[in-house]
């Protein structure tokens, strides 16, 4: 059905901005891409397809077709595999966001080609990709980039200043924002561990970094009794113009949440949260706009029919809403 909807949108001549959603099985995404990539006039594209099709399916290489996408959001598990595929499609690209960017299935040997000559914003979050990976993409692909957010995890090399100083240098020349968040299990929250990351705070405290005005901070939390570390950015843009999502972790990130995400226009509620409004009432005064909100997404089992009725009644705007069980 949907592919038959593609073939026949290529004869829609204004047809430059396209979003979907597929709540549905895919047979076989690599035709959807396939369909999008010959609409003729597309500027901007969001796709969300199914997760567990992720990794499991490879996007040929294009040989004749151009797509005249700008700025490409893909809102599901994308595997680093059809990284170099994709591109062949989109060279004017802009701007590229990924809600996944997953490395599991990724051949160790692969080489990421110069292709993307006009991407300059690029916001990824990445899984099982290596440091060194990383630093295969941002040699080959990344040379005009101006805007980076990134955020990653277990791997440590991400959190070396002195290597993300030569790579910014050397091979990132034009940024100016640089958003950057990493986040690391940990088998306790000590002395030690303070200790490591206040060397590591110390790295990115030199002139290099306060220079551009890129500031970080790190904070230890509990997540489902295991226990983690988050480095994160905190410069002045992380929470101003770029932040339309936001997922929130149980109520005790919501108790120590000190930003307002004034563009936020999707909220995701994670984990668990108590029957009283006093969680909601700091979500509406403190944290987003709840007005502003189009999307809501409930990723947990336990919020009853009340909380779900008060919720609403403070978001009149949302068209989305989806659970996850």
């Amino acid at each position: 059905y949907l592919l038959n909807i593609l073939n026949h949108s290529k004869f829609l001549p204004n047809l430059s901005s396209l979003v979907i959603i597929l709540i549905d099985r895919c047979q076989d995404p690599n035709k959807i891409y396939q369909h999008i990539f010959r609409l003729p006039v597309l500027k901007y594209c969001r796709i969300s397809l199914k997760e567990e099709y992720f990794n499991h399916f490879s996007l040929s290489i294009s040989t004749n077709v151009t797509s005249h996408i700008q700025h490409l959001v893909i809102d599901h598990n994308f595997s680093l595999h059809n990284l170099n595929a994709l591109l062949s499609y989109v060279p004017q690209l802009r701007c590229l966001i990924f809600h996944c960017l997953d490395g599991t299935h990724s051949n160790k040997s692969e080489i990421f080609p110069c292709l993307s000559n006009n991407l300059t914003h690029v916001s990824i979050n990445i899984k099982n990709i290596t440091f060194e990976k990383f630093e295969m993409i941002i040699k080959n692909l990344f040379y005009q980039l101006e805007i980076l957010h990134i955020s990653t995890n277990n791997d440590s090399i991400y959190v070396d200043a002195n290597r993300w100083k030569q790579l910014i240098l050397s091979f990132m020349p034009n940024i100016r924002i640089f958003d950057f968040q990493h986040v690391n299990y940990i088998q306790n929250n000590n002395d030690n561990n303070k200790a490591i990351y206040d060397s590591i705070m110390d790295q990115f405290s030199s002139s290099f970094w306060s220079e551009r005005k890129w500031l970080f901070e790190y904070q230890f939390y509990v997540q489902q009794s295991q226990n983690y570390v988050i480095f994160y950015s905190i410069n002045q843009y992380r929470y101003t113009d770029f932040v339309d999502h936001v997922d929130i972790h149980g109520e005790e990130a919501i108790m120590s949440c000190v930003n307002y995400f004034q563009n936020a226009t999707k909220l995701t509620l994670s984990h668990s949260f108590a029957a009283s409004r006093v969680w909601l009432r700091i979500i509406l005064e403190h944290i987003i706009p709840l007005k502003q909100l189009t999307t809501l997404v409930i990723d947990y089992d336990a919020l009853s029919f009340n909380q779900l009725i008060k919720l609403l009644r403070f978001t009149p705007n949302i068209h989305t809403l989806t659970f996850k069980s």
